[in-house]
């Protein structure tokens, strides 16, 4: 099992930071290489372009195992799916664009195993949406899923998700008296 001090949260923004500036000028090659891959199959995730953003940018920072890798794997596909947008927590993003509380609590209770399904579909619902995401936010989930940090990482996303859709509620309540 994973330990906090193997994954440093106060890094994370920065890092997520960078990698969003580098995704953001890579080629249409390399972008869509990213983009394609699967964390949940086989060496799907693997490539030239993970590689290299993994060595250069990630492992300095956060060294790890083959399972380190393909939980980077997971916010790299994302990343390149969907626009990094620090302002806004992941959580309030997903109850402003209409995400379905069941399919919220799937994503915060899925296991190492279903993680990789439940963010894609996640990636992919709010791309459709052209909504942008605190890509912190869902890194911390994934990196956080065998650590004592898991639970706390899922209770400040929850909070924010919960929050906007009661701000939400008032505001429908207010319009309709």
């Amino acid at each position: 099992m994973s330990t906090t001090a193997s994954h440093p949260a106060t890094n994370l923004p920065s890092l997520i930071g960078t990698l969003a500036k580098r995704l953001s000028v890579m080629g249409n090659g390399p972008a869509a290489e990213l983009r394609r891959l699967q964390a949940d199959a086989d060496d799907r995730w693997r490539s030239a372009t993970f590689y290299r953003l993994y060595a250069d940018t990630i492992s300095p920072l956060h060294s790890g195992s083959g399972e380190h890798e393909r939980h980077w794997a997971m916010i790299l596909a994302g990343l390149a799916r969907l626009q990094h947008a620090p302002g806004v927590r992941a959580g309030a993003t997903l109850a402003d664009n209409g995400f379905a509380e069941r399919r919220f609590v799937r994503l915060l209770d899925a296991d190492d195993d279903h993680l990789p399904t439940e963010l894609r579909a996640t990636v992919s619902f709010l791309a459709a949406k052209g909504a942008t995401v605190n890509w912190t936010d869902l890194a911390d989930l994934v990196l956080s899923q065998a650590t004592d940090r898991r639970d706390l990482v899922r209770r400040t996303i929850a909070a924010a998700y919960y929050r906007a859709l009661a701000k939400t509620s008032a505001k429908t309540s207010a319009a309709k008296a």
